[in-house]
């Protein structure tokens, strides 16, 4: 007669492994499409622009060694620091965020020796 285990195999553990994410699977795609519906007829009420700017630091970088890489060959260089600007900004009523990297030109009043004038500034795009 077969001996059976009251500890599940690692065959009956895997296949309810295998049950659980399909089930997840098909619960997180669901969440999802109720997410973008809510989303998508939302009529947002933005916040203000955030600028968050994502700094690279400087670096040096040493190239390949002599003699391994030919002609192809990367020479010892230094790699500037540099910023990447960048905005987000927060819908109010359903919590969508955008963020962008492009900017658009705008024309903004100023005061200047107690008269206004106009000034062309970049502002955050969001399309």
């Amino acid at each position: 007669m077969k001996e059976t285990s009251q500890f599940p195999t690692d065959l009956e553990q895997a296949n309810g492994l295998r049950k659980r994410i399909a089930e997840l699977t098909v619960e997180l795609k669901d969440a999802e499409a109720g997410l973008n519906r809510l989303t998508t007829r939302c009529n947002h009420q933005w916040t203000e622009p955030v600028y968050i700017p994502e700094h690279h630091e400087g670096y040096q970088d040493h190239g390949d060694p002599p003699g391994t890489m030919g002609v192809d060959r990367r020479l010892p260089s230094y790699i500037p620091a540099r910023t990447i600007d960048e905005w987000k900004r927060t819908c109010t009523q359903c919590g969508h965020t955008q963020k962008t990297r492009h900017t658009r030109k705008e024309q903004k009043p100023i005061i200047v020796s107690g008269r206004q004038q106009s000034v062309e500034v970049d502002v955050p795009a969001f399309y």
